[in-house]
Protein backbone atom coordinates (compact mmCIF):
# COMPACT_ATOMS: atom_id res chain seq x y z
CA UNK A 1 0.00 0.00 0.00
CA UNK A 2 1.64 3.21 -1.17
CA UNK A 3 1.23 6.55 1.05
CA UNK A 4 -1.72 8.00 -0.30
CA UNK A 5 -3.85 4.77 -0.38
CA UNK A 6 -3.49 4.27 3.55
CA UNK A 7 -6.16 4.85 5.53
CA UNK A 8 -6.69 8.33 7.19
CA UNK A 9 -6.72 8.19 10.56
CA UNK A 10 -9.52 10.86 10.31
CA UNK A 11 -11.57 9.29 8.18
CA UNK A 12 -14.38 7.25 9.02
CA UNK A 13 -14.44 5.26 6.06
CA UNK A 14 -11.53 4.02 3.55
CA UNK A 15 -11.15 7.13 1.20
CA UNK A 16 -8.39 7.00 -1.14
CA UNK A 17 -6.62 9.33 -2.99
CA UNK A 18 -8.16 10.20 -6.73
CA UNK A 19 -6.53 12.46 -9.20
CA UNK A 20 -9.21 15.05 -9.46
CA UNK A 21 -10.26 14.12 -12.76
CA UNK A 22 -11.57 10.69 -11.09
CA UNK A 23 -13.38 12.67 -8.57
CA UNK A 24 -15.02 14.79 -10.93
CA UNK A 25 -16.80 11.89 -12.71
CA UNK A 26 -17.75 10.18 -8.95
CA UNK A 27 -19.55 13.03 -7.91
CA UNK A 28 -21.90 10.78 -5.51
CA UNK A 29 -19.27 9.00 -4.22
CA UNK A 30 -17.51 12.59 -3.10
CA UNK A 31 -20.89 13.60 -1.73
CA UNK A 32 -21.42 10.46 0.76
CA UNK A 33 -17.74 10.29 1.79
CA UNK A 34 -18.10 13.95 2.32
CA UNK A 35 -20.96 13.61 5.12
CA UNK A 36 -18.47 10.79 6.93
CA UNK A 37 -15.26 12.92 7.39
CA UNK A 38 -14.48 13.96 10.92
CA UNK A 39 -13.12 17.18 11.44
CA UNK A 40 -9.28 17.12 12.00
CA UNK A 41 -9.22 19.87 14.95
CA UNK A 42 -11.60 17.60 17.14
CA UNK A 43 -9.51 14.15 16.75
CA UNK A 44 -6.31 16.63 17.88
CA UNK A 45 -7.98 17.98 20.32
CA UNK A 46 -8.91 14.74 21.98
CA UNK A 47 -5.50 13.49 21.89
CA UNK A 48 -3.11 13.27 25.18
CA UNK A 49 -1.09 16.14 25.73
CA UNK A 50 2.35 13.92 25.87
CA UNK A 51 2.99 14.22 21.96
CA UNK A 52 6.51 14.84 20.65
CA UNK A 53 7.12 17.87 18.31
CA UNK A 54 7.21 15.68 15.54
CA UNK A 55 3.61 14.16 16.05
CA UNK A 56 2.57 18.06 16.56
CA UNK A 57 3.46 19.08 13.05
CA UNK A 58 2.90 15.49 11.81
CA UNK A 59 -0.95 16.46 12.79
CA UNK A 60 -0.02 19.82 11.49
CA UNK A 61 0.44 18.68 8.09
CA UNK A 62 -2.48 16.37 8.16
CA UNK A 63 -4.87 19.02 8.81
CA UNK A 64 -3.79 20.78 5.69
CA UNK A 65 -3.85 17.87 3.88
CA UNK A 66 -7.31 17.22 5.08
CA UNK A 67 -8.08 20.65 4.35
CA UNK A 68 -6.78 20.67 0.91
CA UNK A 69 -9.09 17.62 0.58
CA UNK A 70 -11.94 19.22 1.63
CA UNK A 71 -11.27 22.62 -0.75
CA UNK A 72 -10.32 20.09 -3.93
CA UNK A 73 -13.90 18.09 -2.88
CA UNK A 74 -15.51 21.81 -2.75
CA UNK A 75 -13.91 22.67 -5.88
CA UNK A 76 -14.85 19.43 -7.93
CA UNK A 77 -18.80 19.67 -6.77
CA UNK A 78 -18.44 22.96 -7.91
CA UNK A 79 -17.08 21.88 -11.06
CA UNK A 80 -19.64 18.98 -11.58
CA UNK A 81 -22.43 21.70 -10.69
CA UNK A 82 -21.22 23.66 -13.47
CA UNK A 83 -21.53 20.88 -15.92
CA UNK A 84 -25.02 20.01 -15.12
CA UNK A 85 -25.93 23.63 -15.32
CA UNK A 86 -24.09 24.17 -18.84
CA UNK A 87 -26.61 20.51 -19.95
CA UNK A 88 -29.51 21.90 -18.35
CA UNK A 89 -28.89 25.38 -20.14
CA UNK A 90 -28.46 23.56 -23.74
CA UNK A 91 -31.13 21.56 -22.98
CA UNK A 92 -32.89 24.77 -22.33
CA UNK A 93 -31.66 26.21 -25.32
CA UNK A 94 -32.62 23.11 -27.67
CA UNK A 95 -36.11 22.80 -26.49
CA UNK A 96 -36.01 27.10 -27.41
CA UNK A 97 -35.13 26.46 -30.40
CA UNK A 98 -37.77 23.52 -30.90
CA UNK A 99 -40.66 25.27 -29.58
CA UNK A 100 -39.74 28.52 -31.44
CA UNK A 101 -39.44 25.98 -34.85
CA UNK A 102 -43.21 24.80 -33.91
CA UNK A 103 -44.70 28.12 -33.34
CA UNK A 104 -43.69 29.01 -36.67
CA UNK A 105 -45.49 25.95 -38.28
CA UNK A 106 -48.25 26.65 -36.07
CA UNK A 107 -48.43 30.38 -37.34
CA UNK A 108 -48.26 29.21 -40.78
CA UNK A 109 -50.81 26.48 -40.31
CA UNK A 110 -53.14 29.03 -38.67
CA UNK A 111 -52.96 31.53 -41.29
CA UNK A 112 -54.21 28.62 -44.05
CA UNK A 113 -56.90 27.69 -41.72
CA UNK A 114 -57.88 31.51 -41.72
CA UNK A 115 -58.23 31.98 -45.04
CA UNK A 116 -59.88 28.39 -45.92
CA UNK A 117 -62.84 29.55 -43.26
CA UNK A 118 -63.02 32.63 -44.77
CA UNK A 119 -63.32 31.47 -48.44
CA UNK A 120 -66.06 28.73 -46.56
CA UNK A 121 -67.81 32.11 -44.80
CA UNK A 122 -67.98 34.19 -48.29
CA UNK A 123 -69.52 30.61 -49.91
CA UNK A 124 -72.20 30.53 -46.94
CA UNK A 125 -72.73 34.32 -47.31
CA UNK A 126 -72.99 33.98 -51.40
CA UNK A 127 -75.37 30.88 -51.07
CA UNK A 128 -77.92 32.87 -48.58
CA UNK A 129 -77.61 35.96 -50.56
CA UNK A 130 -78.74 33.76 -53.82
CA UNK A 131 -81.28 32.35 -51.58
CA UNK A 132 -82.51 35.59 -50.65
CA UNK A 133 -82.77 36.98 -54.49
CA UNK A 134 -84.56 33.69 -55.44
CA UNK A 135 -87.45 33.97 -52.97
CA UNK A 136 -87.44 37.37 -53.78
CA UNK A 137 -87.91 36.70 -57.46
CA UNK A 138 -90.34 34.23 -56.60
CA UNK A 139 -92.32 37.19 -54.14
CA UNK A 140 -92.10 39.32 -57.17
CA UNK A 141 -93.14 37.30 -59.24
CA UNK A 142 -95.87 35.93 -57.76
CA UNK A 143 -96.84 39.39 -57.06
CA UNK A 144 -96.41 40.91 -60.64
CA UNK A 145 -97.97 37.40 -62.43
CA UNK A 146 -101.50 37.95 -59.65
CA UNK A 147 -101.16 41.47 -61.01
CA UNK A 148 -101.36 40.62 -64.54
CA UNK A 149 -104.19 37.90 -64.06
Amino acid sequence: MNSKQQKNPFMESDLTHDSPSTRVSNNQNTNQNKNKIKPVYTYINTQQPHLDKNTKEIDKLEIVTHKVDEIRDTLNDNVNKFIDRDESINQLYDKSNTIKKQGEIFEIGAGQVKKKMWWKNMKTWGIIICVLLIIIGVIVGISVWSYKS
